[in-house]
């Protein structure tokens, strides 16, 4: 598990740097594949072509210094050797030809030929301690009268040529004399050029393989920048348009996001449809039931103010009858509530400066909440859209749960605006709501406020939502925060 984990890290997670690796990795094995045929189907087999010929020229000549002291006795061998010189020099392709006396305790040349091409820096003959150290070297083979061949690159930058040494045996099959051709190397050399190549290659493919990454990557992100916008519209209630992004899967993403949102739209539309009604359901049925106890509810009320008057004048009134118009009132004050919570609401927005509304609102209440401070702290132009008694209604709310959180409290409203809306914050530093009561806050019925029935908060969220925004409120060190915030389209 670990080790894939470690793999895994390895593996970029841009698209540029998934692209570029793909990319590389491909023109990486491309290129050791060409080297591989390369040095397999022309190198060796140049080197194998030229092994053989110049193991068939040793061969011949050694045959023909042989056979000269049969058929010829006396002869000049070394015409053998100019002869064959002579013919294979013009030919540019042998650089020394040499014959070396091993038999004495000092080895000595025979005969010895070295090229000479303008063309080229003029490459001097072996010297007598060179080849003797060639010789030592495979003086085993060379006694069994085996032909060795040296391997170039066994020896010094300078003496690096394609050589075959033939060994010529007495009658005694003793090491007589050694024969030694060397041959041009440049096509030795080729194998290090194709090296220095083949690493050239290897950086121009590093570069190219940025280059392609890169426009792929950017054409990628282009068009994804263009989806994430898309998906933006989705999010605003826009259905996107048709377009051609010239790849297929993105086309056939394009196409899907267009149908997700058609399918958005006409469940939006639905769960509306079903809310409206659901609205009007909650509004009739809240009518009817307010409409139907606030009927008997007058009735006792005006036929209890009645006893209680009587029961005045006889002296016989007491707390008993405090208490029950004190729970009628409560009673009516409810059904007050749930009836304004269940009427439907279609809000008229307006622009709302707020320092001059919380100016006027501050005023028009001021020995409404005696003991409650009220400081704003507004971002310039503090300007909103909103219904204006709607806004009036949920700062009530808002006000009054805050001043009766607390016999003191200091109440600070914030406002900032974004690019897609506003928000706008009631913080205050009264006593914490419990945590119980905080996650249904908003629920009718739920209040933490003694006497309270918890229907001012629903129908502030209520109200709020009519707008299109939302409200939220939280424990904060120090206080309680409410939190307004409104989507403008």
């Amino acid at each position: 598990m670990s080790q894939r984990m470690s793999v895994r890290r390895l593996i970029p997670t841009t698209i540029f740097g998934r692209i570029f690796v793909a990319i590389f990795f491909v023109a990486l094995l491309a290129v050791a594949l060409f080297w591989f045929w390369f040095n397999q189907r022309f190198y060796d087999s140049l080197d194998r072509e030229a092994e053989m010929r110049l193991q068939s020229m040793a061969r011949t000549l050694a045959e023909k210094l042989q056979t000269s002291d049969i058929d010829e006795p006396g002869a000049n061998k070394l015409a053998i050797l100019d002869s064959l010189w002579e013919f294979e020099k013009n030919g540019a392709w042998l650089q020394n030809l040499y014959w070396l006396d091993v038999s004495h305790d000092v080895p000595r040349f025979i005969a010895s030929y070295s090229a000479q091409n303008p063309d080229k820096v003029s490459i001097l003959p072996p010297t007598p301690e060179e080849i003797e150290d060639l010789v030592y070297a495979n003086i085993n083979e060379l006694e069994k009268g085996v032909v060795v061949m040296p391997d170039p690159f066994s020896a010094a930058d300078s003496r690096r040529y394609k050589i075959v040494l033939f060994p010529l045996l007495d009658q005694m099959q003793m090491l007589e004399s050694v024969i030694g051709i060397e041959a041009d190397q440049e096509y030795l050399q080729l194998a290090a050029s194709m090296r220095r190549f083949f690493m050239e290659m290897l950086a121009v493919s590093l570069f190219l393989s940025l280059i392609v990454a890169f426009i792929i990557a950017s054409n990628i992100s282009m068009k994804t920048s263009f989806l994430l916008a898309e998906l933006k519209s989705i999010e605003n209630d826009a259905i996107p348009q048709s377009a051609d992004l010239h790849l297929r899967e993105f086309n056939q993403i394009h196409a899907a996001m267009i149908s997700m949102a058609k399918e958005i739209m006409r469940k939006d539309e639905h769960l509306k449809e079903v809310f409206n009604r659901k609205l009007e359901e909650l509004a009739f049925t809240g009518a009817a039931v307010a409409h139907e106890i606030r009927n008997p509810l007058s009735a006792i009320e005006m036929h209890f103010g009645l006893l209680r008057r009587k029961l005045q004048k006889s002296d016989l009134a007491g707390s008993e009858t405090t208490e029950i118009a004190e729970q009628l009132l409560h009673l009516r004050k409810l059904v007050e509530s749930f009836l304004n919570y269940s009427r439907r609401v279609v809000p008229e927005r307006e622009r709302i400066d707020l320092n001059v509304f919380f100016d006027q609102f501050l005023k028009l209440r001021n020995g409404l909440w005696p003991s409650l401070e009220c400081i704003t702290d507004f971002e310039e132009p503090a300007v909103i859209l909103f219904d204006r008694t709607m806004f009036q209604q949920i700062c009530e709310n808002i006000f009054a749960n805050a001043f009766a959180a607390a016999e003191e409290i200091t109440l600070k409203i914030g406002f900032t605006r974004s690019e897609r809306g506003w928000s706008l914050n009631f913080a205050n530093d009264g006593p914490q709501i419990p945590l119980e009561i905080l996650e249904k806050l908003f629920t009718p019925f739920i209040t933490a406020k003694p006497g309270g029935n918890g229907i001012g908060l629903a129908l502030v969220r209520k109200l709020v939502e009519a707008n299109g925004g939302e409200i939220v409120c939280r424990n904060e060190p120090g206080g309680v925060v409410f939190t307004l915030e409104v989507e403008e389209k």
